[in-house]
């Protein structure tokens, strides 16, 4: 760190997301079923649904599946 001219660097915490229970989902949730199919991505179905493709995160989250790999 000296090298660089650094004294000290300041590290942050990963978030730690709880996934929504049945019942927050069905209270909170317009839960549409879809069918991932080739060339489905995350900031496509973001865009087509939400008109963001940069809320891709959202629908990563709720499905509990940070890649689409």
């Amino acid at each position: 760190l000296k090298e660089r001219g650094q004294e000290s660097i300041v590290q942050y915490n990963t978030p730690k997301f709880k996934h929504p229970t049945s019942s927050e989902i069905r209270d909170n949730f317009n839960v549409i079923t879809h069918i991932w199919s080739t060339g489905d991505r995350y900031f496509k179905l973001a865009d087509e649904f939400y008109g963001n493709p940069e809320l891709w995160w959202i629908i990563a989250l709720y499905n509990q599946k940070p890649t689409e790999f």
